[in-house]
Formats: C-alpha cells, sequence, structure tokens
C-alpha cells in the first residue's frame, strides 16, 4: 500500500493493516510499538487504542510518514529519517531490489 493509497481510502481513521503495508510490518508488530513503555518507542503519530484495534487519524500518519509532524526537536529529525527508510525499504522490496548484505 502506498501513501496515495491511503490518502484515497474513505474515512478520516486508518488502522494496524495500513499501517503495516505501509511500512512493511506485520499486524502485531505495529501494535506492540503502540503500546511500548517507552514513549521514544511508541509511534510518533498521533493514536487511540482499544484492546487490540488501533486507531490513527489518517492526516496525522499522513504527515509522519512524510516527515512533516512537527515533534520535539530531539526526536523530531530521527522520526523523520525513519519515515524516509521504511518508505525506502517499502519501495525497495515492491521493485525486487533488496540486496544481501555481502560479508
Amino acid at each position: 500500500m502506498t501513501l496515495k493509497e491511503i490518502e484515497a481510502l474513505p474515512g478520516d481513521f486508518i488502522g494496524s493493516k495500513e499501517i503495516a503495508e505501509v511500512c512493511g510490518m506485520n499486524r502485531a508488530d505495529v501494535l506492540r510499538k503502540a503500546y511500548e513503555k517507552d514513549p521514544l518507542q511508541r509511534w510518533a503519530f498521533a493514536y487511540t487504542l482499544n484492546g487490540n484495534r488501533l486507531m490513527v487519524p489518517k492526516e496525522a500518519f499522513l504527515k509522519w510518514a512524510r516527515g512533516e509532524q512537527d515533534a520535539p526537536a530531539d526526536t523530531r529529525d530521527l522520526r523523520a529519517l525513519a519515515a524516509v527508510l521504511c518508505t525506502a525499504l517499502r519501495e525497495a522490496v515492491q521493485n525486487n531490489t533488496v540486496r544481501e548484505a555481502s560479508s
């Protein structure tokens, strides 16, 4: 799933399924990250948890994924980098251009 496809989805919220697809993760890992005790390890975008249901405002996720989200100065660069890397890795996997590291 691409960011353009997220934009085109009906409604104002997305869930763990869409986030997992964009970031190349499974849904369980998306939820684990949302439940992290360390705030710096949690998702940097706004979300609501209700048991195993994750509700994310679509615009908040899109801003985060594009590196446009306002975050505390000490974490903004790392979160923007993570968003860029997530997107680049997803595109590399989709284009079948991921290579194993050589030793």
